[in-house]
């Protein structure tokens, strides 16, 4: 069973994981910088 409070930082989570994806997607450079260091 999982309570409102963790739901909400689940979804919280999820949506900031999201936005920097697309941030990320913004720049090409910093892109493969990340894939070349991950």
């Amino acid at each position: 069973h999982i309570s409102h409070s963790q739901a909400v930082e689940v979804l919280k989570g999820q949506t900031h994981i999201m936005l920097t994806i697309k941030e990320t997607g913004r720049y090409p450079a910093y892109k493969e910088m990340v894939s070349e260091y991950c």
